[in-house]
């Protein structure tokens, strides 16, 4: 898209520096999408399209296991055993549910879910006695 068929405002306070202006967009990201020439073929494009689309399942995936772990430890961290005990379960079913998508490897799953499942049963033993 050439800059001069964007309206005036937009670049001047979109300009992108990869684009031979002088100074360098913050959202260089979003430049670089709109300016820059990048496949030739429509192969190519089509791929750019589904490796976004693809990225964006990903991180949607990473970001609600990640979420869900953060709750586990969260309550193994306040002390808080039967919170723990409770929320073990979603996070073990969410780390297996990253494996399945690919968001993680398959060992890297059986280590978190080891090391946390030992953790809760560490809490819960102390909580106990």
């Amino acid at each position: 898209m050439p800059a001069s068929s964007l309206p005036v405002e937009f670049v001047d306070s979109h300009w992108c520096g990869h684009y031979a202006g002088k100074r360098v967009c913050a959202l260089v990201s979003v430049c670089s999408f709109l300016f820059l020439p990048m496949a030739n073929t429509k192969s190519a494009i089509k791929r750019i399209r589904q490796t976004r689309r693809q990225t964006n399942v990903n991180r949607r995936n990473r970001a609600r296991l990640r979420t869900q772990v953060k709750k586990l430890t969260g309550a193994i961290a306040g002390g808080n055993g039967e919170n723990a005990q409770n929320e073990l379960p979603a996070t073990v079913s969410s780390i297996d549910r990253a494996v399945q998508k690919g968001v993680i490897k398959k060992n890297k799953g059986s280590r978190m879910k080891s090391r946390l499942t030992r953790k809760v049963n560490v809490l819960s033993k102390a909580a106990s006695e």
